[in-house]
């Protein structure tokens, strides 16, 4: 019996909208009082450097042995300055608790954290413990940076911007233009970027019941040549309301026995006269593609 793996990337098209370079995270502890981490310059490319700041404002309250460290992920490395602060804020203050240079040292996404601390017996019984929050998001790559408060790989609620794993075999892109309204068009794009010659690769894009392909193709199936992107595109249109999800990725068989298949999905809530973009349901491992059919004997 033939043995089919799956390896699932849901890529949630949030609502949200991110912009590049958007205003920092605020986190509120207390009414009046907040902790933002920024790049205020942007974020750093590879092997850049860039300013990472953390400022504390407390409007109502004097704060008393306030402190605040951030952690860096492992695609970031610290330069100068420091990653911790401890002291007092004015009540009606603005400070820069923290002013540190970073570089990236790594292509990826990453999630910056910040831990934060006051003493509720030093401060007349309002306090909050330590404890690491997510504190902003920054997505690396050679030529390039992004961060926001919302992980910046969700551009604008469009497609996701693949995460780059230095070891991923294939970097999958899948997108859509843009959330049809019923019976209207829209373009479906699977992009492949293979780190290494994959032969006998099929790329499929699945779709759910009610949507139907227009023009394009949704398979095909070649040998991936190492650095060398491969497109699939379909135009389709969907002639069913409601919650749909829509899966673009890869299949390569291994022998006769084995199969691995690695996908990304986008989500969407189609409408008569607005449509938009959605956010997955828990994962199911039972809720998979099916395999692409093969011509190797059963």
């Amino acid at each position: 019996m033939r043995r089919i793996f799956i390896i699932s990337i849901l890529t949630c098209m949030l609502i949200t909208s991110v912009a590049t370079g958007c205003a920092p995270v605020e986190t509120t502890p207390h009414p009046g009082i907040t902790v933002e981490v920024s790049f205020p310059d942007g974020a750093p490319p590879l092997d850049q450097e860039a300013e990472l700041n953390c400022v504390i404002t407390s409007q109502r309250l004097t704060l008393e042995n306030m402190s605040v460290e951030i952690r860096l992920p492992e695609g970031l490395e610290l330069v100068s300055g420091e990653l911790f602060w401890l002291g007092d804020v004015a009540k009606g203050d603005e400070i820069v608790a923290i002013e540190a240079i970073v570089r990236a040292v790594k292509i990826g996404n990453w999630a910056i954290e910040l831990s934060k601390s006051i003493d509720p017996e030093e401060q007349g019984g309002f306090g909050f413990m330590p404890g690491w929050l997510d504190a902003i998001y920054v997505s690396v790559s050679e030529d390039s940076a992004e961060w926001g408060i919302y992980p910046p790989w969700y551009k604008n609620g469009s497609h996701a911007v693949p995460i780059t794993v230095v070891d991923a075999p294939v970097v999958i892109d899948f997108s859509i233009s843009h959330p049809p309204l019923l019976n209207e068009p829209a373009e479906l794009t699977l992009t492949l970027s293979p780190r290494d010659d994959m032969p006998s690769i099929t790329a499929r894009i699945i779709l759910p019941e009610g949507a139907a392909l227009v023009s394009g193709n949704l398979e095909w199936q070649r040998d991936l040549k190492a650095g060398v992107p491969a497109t699939l595109s379909a135009q389709i249109v969907f002639n069913e309301t409601g919650n749909c999800r829509i899966d673009g990725g890869y299949w390569q068989w291994v022998g006769e026995e084995n199969s691995w298949g690695v996908y990304r999905s986008i989500y969407l809530i189609i409408g008569i006269d607005q449509s938009d973009f959605a956010q997955p349901p828990e994962p199911d491992v039972e809720d998979l593609p099916p395999p692409p059919s093969t011509s190797l004997n059963d």
